[in-house]
This record gives C-alpha cells, structure tokens and sequence, in this order.
C-alpha cells in the first residue's frame, strides 16, 4: 500500500497471563489431492486496467456480495470501489460513491444489510483513511465513523446487526498500532485495544464467536526486523493480546480467522527455508497451537483466507509455479486432515483468491486473474 518504512522500534508485547503457546513444524497430514468440484463463475471486470475482489459475504437469507476495487486510465491512480452480486444465476456489478476507495472485506448480518470496510486515499497519494461503507437493500451510503489519519480498516465481523467488529491498522508517530471499531446499531466507537511496539502491523483477520468472544489476528515487524504472528481478543469487558506461535524459519504471517466447533482457528504463511509455507493455527480453549501445512508444489504458498463449512474448513490463497506465476491455492480440513484440493485459474499469468465464505450449498473464493476479477465455487 506504499508505506514509508521508519526506523524499527523494540518490541515489547503485552500478553495475557496464563495463557500457553505450543508450536510444531510438523504437518497436520501428509499431503494429498483432491481433484474436488471448483469451477471459474464468470464475474464482471468493468475496470479498463484492473479488477481485484478482496472480501465476500453471504446474507443469511441469500445473496452473496464480493467487494474490493476497480482501477481505470487515464491514470492508474484512478481507484473506484468494486462491489459484485450474484443473483443465483450470474454475477452483476454495482456503481458506488467513493473514487480513490479500496474495499477490503464484507460482513452481512441479515438481508438487505450490508457492510464493508476499507480506505480511502487522499490527494497526497500517501495518506488514508478509514471507509465504512452499508447497504439497505436499495442504497450504499458511506457511514460515519471514526476516521483517524493514515489508517486502513481490513477486517469485518459480527454476532448480529447490532454487534459488529472492524479491525484495521494506523501509523502514528513512527509507530503503527491496532484499530478495533464497534457498531452497536446506533454508532461505530472506537475501542481500546493494545499493541505491540513495532513501525509495521497488519490486523485484519476477525471471527466473532458472540458479544464476549471475539478474536483478531495479524502480524507485526519485531525488533529483528522479522514479521511475528499477532493474536488479540474480546472478553466482554477488555482487548487483550494472546500469545501465538510462530514456525518455520523467518516470517509468518496470519491473514484469516474462522470458527470451528466453537474454538477459533487463523491460516496465514510462514517462511520455511528458502519459501513461504501455508500455514494454521488453532485455539484449544486455553492456548494456541500452531502447524505447517503439506506443500503443493516446491515454490512460496500462502493461504489467505478460511471458511467453515459444517465439520470441514476450507482454505484459499495462491502458489508460485515453476513459470513464477502465482496459481490459485485450496486446501480442505476434514476429520484431522488437510488435503490440497486442485483449483482452476484464468489464463496462464498470476491468479490470487483473497477471500471466502460459504452460500448457500456453495463455498466461494473471490480474487484476481491477471487483470479480472476471479470467482471460483465448490458446489460439492
């Protein structure tokens, strides 16, 4: 997002008493394939020069929303928000205030009640601020809310439409810090929630279990220089950071969270030798454990976002072929196992899914084929 990196700070992290951490290279399971049932859905790209979808939601009662960004010439500054629905047959683009606007996730408590998050670039081309974006049904209003300086909002969440969380970061004075906002059906408040001292943090992974049970997850620079895994939750009363493992042999990074069972589970990256790994961790009731996942191939792996479906989670993200082209990426949790699951692409250039939720008897995974929006399902 073109982030002016300072001079690096010493990291001190305030942790929750009691709470143990456990790591462990070893993989869940050994790898596998699956040939499954993904299938390209054709989405609108009405961007001249690029189309990339960030963050999907289904609506209880139907409907699944895909959001994220358009850009167009004459320049390619020229941002506009992306906003897609599928009707139950095809894939339809919608028009929405904001120019210079990234939307990066979406949450749908109900019908006709949409939300999403993301920033807005301002004129000097450095700074951003928050953007919360909602939809009624019939009109996307840009919501007030709490807009501090040189920030983003990258994650969204909730237990009802008057119980939602978003989750972002803020550089401010040399230092970044989290952002956490709650919606009560009334305002957006912004809550206080710790930090741990670095220049770089991203906080964008979110699950909300119920009102006193909420988690977030990203990552931070440390003192060395290397990106650390980064775990914070919601009691009912206070945020505070969770101690969380890391693996392999430099950086790891989280980037999505889900519920499984009723206990949370995060998937991210981690470097593992000379490549990045997929990488899962998962919450016990009293600490986080963390894993390795199999190798589809012998290039960097990542895993970007996961979704539950019934007893099975499913895990999106990208690999680089031996081409150095980014591929799609699945893998499926299932009764103690993860399997890579094959996934199709557009074209033979870099194809990334950033995001995925369950609709209907569908899972989907939303992202980017070179310049288009890429939509992909599982119906099975």
């Amino acid at each position: 997002m073109g982030v002016v990196v300072r001079a690096l700070i010493a990291t001190a992290l305030a942790v929750t008493p009691g709470m143990a951490v456990s790591a462990s290279a070893a993989p869940i399971a050994a790898p596998g394939t699956n040939s499954g049932i993904w299938s390209v859905v054709t989405a609108p790209s009405p961007g001249a020069a690029q189309n990339t979808l960030f963050g999907i939601a289904a609506m209880p009662a139907g409907g699944v929303w895909a959001v994220g960004d358009r850009v167009s010439p004459p320049s390619s500054r020229f941002v506009a928000p992306l906003v897609e629905h599928w009707t139950g047959s095809r894939w339809v683009a919608k028009v929405l205030p904001g120019d210079q606007t990234n939307l990066l996730a979406a949450y749908a408590p109900a019908r006709n009640n949409l939300w999403s998050v993301g920033f807005f670039q301002v004129a000097s081309g450095v700074e951003t601020v928050p953007v919360i974006d909602h939809f009624n049904g019939t009109t996307w209003t840009i919501v007030r809310s709490p807009r501090p300086d040189f920030s983003v909002l990258s994650g969204i969440a909730g237990t009802s439409a008057s119980d939602i969380w978003a989750t972002g970061r803020q550089f401010h004075h040399g230092r970044a810090i989290s952002i956490i906002e709650h919606y009560d059906g009334r305002q957006w408040t912004r809550m206080t929630s710790p930090s741990p001292v670095t220049d770089y943090m991203d906080l964008g992974a979110i699950a909300a279990i119920s009102p006193g049970n909420v988690w977030v997850a990203g990552d931070y620079r440390d003192s060395g220089s290397v990106f650390r895994t980064l775990v914070e939750h919601y009691d009912g009363h206070a945020w505070s950071i969770v101690p969380s493992p890391n693996l392999g042999k430099g950086n790891n990074y989280l980037t999505a969270l889900t519920v499984l069972d009723g206990m949370p589970w995060a998937v991210g990256r981690a470097k593992d030798g000379a490549n990045n790994r997929p990488l899962a961790l998962r919450w016990s009731g009293s600490a986080w454990s963390g894993h390795l996942l199999p190798r589809s191939g012998s290039g960097d792996e990542a895993l970007n976002a996961v979704v539950t479906s019934g007893r099975t989670l499913w895990a999106v993200g990208n690999k680089t072929n031996a081409a150095g082209k980014m591929r799609t990426l699945t893998m499926r949790y299932s009764n103690g196992t993860w399997t890579v699951v094959t996934s199709p692409n557009l074209g033979r250039n870099d194809n990334v899914l950033y995001a995925a939720a369950l609709g209907g008897q569908a899972v989907w995974a939303v992202g980017n084929a070179t310049t288009n929006a890429l939509t992909i399902r599982h119906a099975g």
